[in-house]
């Protein structure tokens, strides 16, 4: 992840949720849930995806 400029909101190596987005998808950006549960909106090459399986 590149955190560059938001070392105090984005940690390295947490886990985000991602919520699906179509607009986000147009706009090349990831729908994100913090942990204080506010939606963001962060730019996709700025993550790395790792899949996880359906729970």
């Amino acid at each position: 992840m590149d955190n560059e400029g938001y070392e105090a909101s984005r940690e390295k190596r947490k886990i985000y949720v991602t919520l699906r987005d179509p607009v986000a998808d147009k706009l090349d950006m990831l729908r994100i849930i913090d942990e204080s549960a506010r939606i963001t909106f962060i730019r996709k090459p700025s993550f790395a995806r790792s899949p996880f399986p359906s729970l």
